[in-house]
């Protein structure tokens, strides 16, 4: 039985398989090494980063006295308005988006709708020459580290370092292209390591509200998610007319339109307000996240020789939604695209009010998986390179941590790492 396999078995029985594997080595007197892998816990050049205020449309905002429109307060009457502000934290490194244009591939792997599949935010960046683009997202790393040499040491096919080298026969790594994937073909997990948790803290302090002088005077009311994109599987089809094999999946999530759901938020509600209330559609419901909505009536996947074909192509309305902060902090998410691992939510804590205003929030995300990698980078000639693969190929998906908050600005320090163990 591969050892992934025993892991899960395990899990579904409340046994715990590393505590066991722990035993069997010592048993064997098999030493097993493992690491503690730290998340970049500087942003930004800074040791914290702070919230990024949600802008709304401008017929739902308050204007100051000079007629400027403050696009981060929503009016609830009475020269009052509501604030939300929002961070996100993603383990792991950076990544793009996927844009679709409708047949553009010469494969014919895409052909399809215009489309955008986008299950995790955008990354901020900066300091570059003084300047910082902050979108309110912030990649963590701690799923791999190049530079680690004793995570390099643990690794079946990486060169084991200097410092790391020890009398006991290592085992031989092949040298060629295809002798590795003749390796990794017999046996995929070759090339592994075991991921066991992250385990992270976040300092969070309450500041002052977006765009006031002076604190606000409350607790601070803060959700915080943390999800995962659901990866739709992939199923082989054969094509009855060629006779030819042709995979299906679905589109991946759109964060930006698909993080939300709730049959309370109707279309003829505050989702799009000037819609009649006898329009045809206006109980209707779609995914939205905190600016976009999904489009009422969403594009079918028409191409028999796309990838996505019979598929609902992930777009969006040109338009933001007209949801209020409240609206937004109390949406369910939407469970048929984002798995959630925890969705609380807290305040500050009751000895400070708006400024000092803290808590310390502790979260343990775990894997317990054995993640299998793609062995060494080949080189021209079919040679081996010195360099890894290092994105595991059957990791599910990146955790994603977001913290909401309502009328309160936020400011968070991150720190934490990953156990990871060899295999």
């Amino acid at each position: 039985m591969q050892l992934g396999k025993f892991i899960k078995c395990c899990n579904r029985h409340n046994f715990d398989a590393m505590s066991f594997r722990n035993r069997v080595h010592d048993a064997l007197n098999i030493v097993k090494g493992s690491v503690k892998l730290p998340i970049d816990e500087v942003l930004l050049g800074k040791q914290y980063v702070e919230s990024k205020s949600k802008t709304f449309h401008d017929d739902v905002v308050l204007s100051d006295a000079a007629g400027v429109v403050q696009s981060a307060q929503y009016d609830i009457g009475g020269g009052h308005c509501q604030t939300l502000d929002h961070l996100t934290f993603v383990i792991g490194k950076p990544v793009l988006p996927i844009t679709l244009t409708a047949a553009q591939n010469a494969a014919r792997m895409d052909d399809g709708p215009e489309s955008t599949q986008k299950p995790y935010p955008t990354n901020s960046s900066g300091p570059v020459d003084g300047a910082v683009v902050d979108t309110g997202a912030h990649y963590l790393g701690g799923l791999y580290d190049e530079s680690n040499t004793k995570l390099q040491s643990m690794r079946k096919a990486a060169i084991t370092p200097v410092n790391y080298e020890t009398g006991a026969a290592h085992t031989e790594w092949p040298s060629s292209e295809l002798e590795q994937m003749q390796l990794l073909m017999a046996n995929p997990y070759a090339d592994s390591l075991i991921y066991h948790q992250t385990k992270l803290s976040f300092l969070i302090t309450g500041i002052q509200r977006p765009d006031f002088d002076r604190a606000s005077n409350q607790r601070g009311l803060v959700r915080m998610l943390i999800v995962r994109p659901i990866i739709p599987t992939a199923r082989l089809h054969m094509n009855g007319v060629t006779g030819k094999p042709t995979i299906r999946t679905d589109y991946l999530p759109n964060i930006e339109t698909e993080l939300f759901y709730s049959g309370k938020r109707m279309l003829g509600g505050r989702l799009d307000p000037s819609r009649a209330h006898d329009d045809n559609n206006s109980n209707s419901c779609v995914t939205f996240g905190l600016d976009k909505m999904d489009k009422e009536v969403p594009t079918m996947n028409l191409d028999t020789d796309s990838i996505y074909y019979g598929k609902m192509a992930p777009c969006y309305t040109s338009d933001a939604h007209r949801l209020s902060p409240f609206d937004l902090i109390t949406s369910p998410v939407n469970r048929k695209k984002y798995k959630v691992i925890a969705d609380k939510s807290f305040h500050l804590d009751t000895q400070h009010h708006g400024v000092a205003s803290m808590r310390t929030e502790h979260v343990t995300i775990p894997y317990h998986m054995q993640a299998k990698f793609a062995g060494r980078v080949p080189n021209a000639d079919h040679s081996l390179s010195d360099v890894t693969f290092n994105e595991p190929l059957n990791m599910p998906s990146k955790p994603i941590i977001m913290f909401l908050s309502l009328d309160q600005k936020l400011s968070v320090q991150p720190t934490g790492y990953t156990v990871i163990s060899e295999s």
